[in-house]
């Protein structure tokens, strides 16, 4: 008979028919002072109801109710306190600069109040990208392994959130993950097993790569190595097996791996991996010294802004001892950065032009001086380069001097304000033991006094190998009344 008069009572709401504009005018009471903690965890319990409810707030009225609950964090009351991890974690898609509460967050995740400590996190991995991601990673991996079951819990299990968008971060804490599957707590094991294995759930070439043979570690190296050219997403789930191999003591799977990593990884272990890898470079063959330079011009795309990083360590590469095909690629590599990075072309061309002041190579060297030829014209400061070209007149060999003359000759086309003085240069040229040496000069000191510029540029719209051909039938015939003529004969 009770029961039947219980069923009768009507279940009472308390926040059914909230109105939204009421509820954010009752959350002015955060900022007042003192806080009075019982009233604010109403209004807060209003916010989320509301806000699970599906109510449409406006980014602006978000904002305002974001920057007011983070006024919170200055109660010491621990229920008031787990109230306003929620409102945060429900709010942060609304509003507008959330980043200002990652200190607050941060310092309850690293405190000694073990109430705070798992909903923070949960919190701080709910609002985080993968930049602020990389700056709390120490503090993850610490919380990971941490004595307290439900921060380590806590860790996991936001990792494997974060797994999706930042996996190539998640990757690196395989260790410490690995080391909390033997947790005394049966919670942390599971959370624990199950990240480990969505890292590792497409690493069919982990087995091999942790395989105690160096044979099979190089072949599955070397195989990941091939495949990141041209699929480097594919080989991102590999990455922490081979951030093992980076200090493997065979040289060979080490340079291997450092490589790929710099085809898949991002853009801050750049820096670290480059330095790691220069350590070393020395020791390794011709070989995969350009493996590791065919990596960093992987690079030059994708990262522009480590422009500078990655032509100090090439030059540096490039003064080492080596065969002709392992300065020919540093050269190209180097080259490809300045044509597809304009903020790198008067830095890498004046690393280049103290290359050839010792080069040994003709080939090198007059690749370089025709790269001058096209590229100095358009630098902030031309003039700074007619040192470096005229010192191979002086000095080189008559190849080299021969294009260190139309070196000249172009940048005087292209730049009048330095015509006077290269027009100096290629007089004195004139008096070259060296046949062709003589006659480029006086051809391009002819062009430049007599204003024809496109003579010296080779701007003219003309096939070389019908040119040639027109003029050895001119030479070979017997009609030298008229001038040779390149006209297409139908």
């Amino acid at each position: 008979m009770k029961l039947d008069k219980y069923e009768e009572f009507e279940v009472f709401n308390p926040y059914a028919n909230l109105d939204k504009t009421t509820v954010l005018q009752e959350a002015r009471a955060f900022n007042e002072t003192p806080i009075n903690a019982r009233k604010c965890r109403r209004i807060l319990c209003k916010i989320s109801y509301m806000l699970q409810q599906g109510e449409n707030v406006g980014r602006t009225e978000a904002t305002e109710c974001f920057f007011a609950v983070t006024k919170l964090f200055q109660s010491k009351d621990g229920a008031l306190r787990r109230l306003v991890y929620l409102a945060i974690k429900d709010l942060y898609k609304l509003a507008d600069d959330v980043i200002i509460v990652i200190s607050s967050l941060t310092k309850d995740m690293t405190g000694r109040e073990e109430l705070y400590r798992a909903p923070a996190i949960r919190s701080l991995c709910r609002i985080t990208d993968n930049d602020m991601l990389q700056a709390i990673e120490r503090y993850m991996k610490q919380a990971i392994v941490d004595k307290s079951a439900a921060v380590a819990s806590a860790a996991l299990v936001s990792s494997l959130h974060l797994l999706k968008q930042s996996s190539e971060i998640i990757r690196r804490w395989a260790n410490e993950i690995q080391v909390v599957v033997s947790h005394d707590n049966p919670m942390v094991q599971y959370h624990a097993l199950v990240l480990l294995c969505h890292i590792r759930s497409s690493d069919r070439l982990a087995l091999y790569l942790s395989s105690p043979k160096p044979s099979l570690r190089f072949a599955a190296v070397r195989t990941l190595n091939k495949i990141s050219t041209t699929h480097p997403e594919v080989v991102i789930n590999c990455n922490v097996d081979l951030e093992t191999l980076t200090t493997d003591q065979n040289r060979s799977i080490a340079t291997l791996a450092i490589t790929t990593l710099l085809k898949t990884g991002g853009e801050s272990s750049v820096e670290r991996l480059m330095k790691q890898i220069s350590s070393f470079v020395s020791e390794i063959s011709d070989e995969f010294k350009i493996v590791v330079i065919e990596a960093i011009q992987s690079l030059c795309v994708r990262y522009p802004r480590k422009h500078v990083l990655m032509i100090n360590f090439l030059y540096k590469m490039l003064r080492d001892d080596g065969g002709f095909q392992f300065k020919r690629a540093i050269v190209n590599t180097i080259i490809t950065i300045i044509e597809e990075n304009t903020d790198a072309k008067e830095y890498g061309l004046m690393h280049l032009c103290e290359f050839i002041e010792d080069c040994e190579n003709f080939v090198l060297a007059t690749k370089v001086l025709h790269l001058l030829g096209k590229e100095a014209s358009s630098t902030s400061n031309p003039q700074h380069f007619i040192r470096y070209i005229y010192n191979r007149v002086i000095l080189e060999e008559p190849r080299i001097r021969a294009a260190a003359v139309t070196t000249l000759a172009k940048l005087g086309a292209s730049c009048p304000q330095l015509r006077p003085s290269i027009e100096v240069l290629l007089s004195r040229c004139k008096l070259d033991d060296n046949d062709e040496v003589r006659d480029r000069a006086t051809y391009y000191l002819s062009a430049l006094r007599s204003e024809q510029q496109n003579y010296v540029a080779y701007n003219l719209q003309v096939s070389v190998q019908g040119l040639e051909r027109c003029l050895l039938s001119y030479v070979h015939g017997s009609d030298f009344s008229k001038p040779p003529s390149i006209a297409v004969e139908n």
